[in-house]
């Protein structure tokens, strides 16, 4: 535990001084344009959620919807891979709804991010009226 907590500080110092690349940083950047699009939408919205001791989500929604802003080459490492379908099965097993969306696809288009949800959404409620 304080070993990760040691490299997660560690990590953090470099973003800030500048020894990593800028694609890292840029994952910052797409949380915040999918803030602006929650703020705009008048969506209520936790930032940077801890759910038990599984994960530090993104954005947690009202019904439990989590929304993970994945920047792309972070979230493209196969260790990274595991991990986030691992995390994203234990938390659709304790009843959340988890969203991923790749920098590429907020950055085309914030607003058809969030009318994938919605529609997901949809989706699922009349699949479950005609069960």
């Amino acid at each position: 535990m304080i070993t990760r907590l040691l490299i997660d500080m560690i990590n953090v110092f470099r973003v800030v001084f500048g020894k990593y690349p800028k694609r890292i940083i840029l994952s910052f950047k797409i949380e915040k344009e999918f803030e602006k699009e929650l703020l705009r939408l008048h969506i209520p919205y936790q930032k940077q959620f801890p759910i038990r001791t599984i994960a530090i989500v993104d954005f947690l929604l009202p019904d439990k919807i989590i929304v993970q802003c994945d920047g792309d080459y972070w979230h493209s490492l196969p260790q990274r891979k595991n991990k986030d379908i691992n995390q994203d099965i234990i938390l659709n097993f304790l009843g959340y709804k988890v969203y991923r969306f790749t920098e590429t696809q907020i950055n085309k288009s914030v607003k058809n991010c969030i009318k994938n949800i919605a529609q997901r959404r949809i989706n699922q409620a009349t699949t479950e009226n005609l069960l």
